[in-house]
């Protein structure tokens, strides 16, 4: 289908989102992708042989910190016939010698270098499957009982990825909520009002699965060329991949996160100084944070190549 590129006032349109730094900037045109389709979900079929999921696992724990971890993508990814494809940085030689070889659907990968980015980029670079799902090594995935993953191969074109039953949960708490939202809207920027609405300042639904079309080519576009390539920039990468398309859910897929740092408010405090300090940043940075997330967000839509 033919994209249709509208223009929206930034200051206007995305007030809710963005706050009044972004009323500072004026007008600002936003590249703005309506689709038309209907959604219609199927369930795997058993007769089909080509994986459609690659699950991406960049992990620099060693064994003993990542296993439950590394085991239950290797798991799901058994169950639903997917390849898992773990690049290691560990540099833990029993961890190696535990996993290497182990299945059929793992492809294990050792990077040469013990930069993180370059660890996750190094496991995007195996994915030759439709659709991938990029993982924690801290957290996990399973298949519910009962419930049968929703067949990707029959997702409509305006559909941008897969949202899983996504656990929040602490060592201290267990599992604290379990969000299931989807994104509905038909527009791209209603789909970017609607998730931040949703959300509420949590991005976890960033691990789900997408169209590899969407985001391997946008992540190797963050990584070649973006100034910082900062941990921070989660949520353009998210706003944009959903200016694309449509979220579904596939209640059959829990994604257990790990909440870890950001579970109390001088934890979560902390962190973002340590984001923002460890690419260059000032401490000042979170007071920009809106005005950094649109500007990564009006380059991401820019590209070339997008549905």
């Amino acid at each position: 289908m033919t994209p249709h590129f509208l223009a929206f006032e930034a200051g206007a349109r995305l007030d809710s989102f963005t706050g009044p730094m972004l009323r500072k900037l004026g007008t600002a045109v936003v590249c703005h992708i309506c689709w038309q389709a209907a959604l219609a979900t199927a369930f795997i079929n058993p007769e089909k042989t080509m994986p459609q999921l690659s699950i991406c696992m960049p992990s620099n724990r060693n064994l003993a910190r990542s296993k439950a971890s590394i085991e239950s993508a290797l798991a799901y990814a058994e169950a639903v016939g997917a390849r898992f494809i773990l690049s290691d940085n560990s540099r833990d030689p029993e961890k190696r010698a535990y996993f290497e070889g182990r299945s059929a659907c793992l492809t294990y990968v050792v990077p040469d270098n013990d930069d993180a980015m370059f660890n996750m980029m190094t496991a995007l670079s195996k994915v030759d499957t439709p659709f991938l799902l990029p993982m924690g090594d801290d957290d996990e995935v399973h298949l519910l009982d009962g419930e049968i993953p929703i067949d990707l191969a029959t997702l409509p074109p305006d559909v941008a990825g897969v949202r899983p039953r996504t656990q929040i949960w602490t060592t201290a708490d267990g599992v604290t909520r379990t969000e299931r939202f989807t994104i509905d809207a038909d527009g791209s920027a209603e789909r970017l009002l609607e998730y931040n609405q949703k959300a509420k300042g949590n991005n976890t639904i960033y691990y789900s699965i997408y169209r590899t079309s969407l985001f391997k080519p946008l992540l190797e576009l963050f990584y070649a060329a973006h100034p910082t390539r900062g941990g921070y920039c989660d949520w353009a990468i998210c706003l944009s991949v959903f200016a694309c398309g449509k979220m579904v859910y596939d209640p059959s897929m829990v994604y257990r996160y790990d909440l870890g740092r950001w579970s109390h408010q001088k934890d979560i405090d902390d962190t973002k100084l340590f984001l923002y300090r460890m690419v260059g940043l000032p401490d000042t940075a979170e007071n920009f944070w809106a005005l950094l997330v649109f500007v990564d967000l009006y380059i991401f839509l820019m590209r070339g190549g997008l549905p």
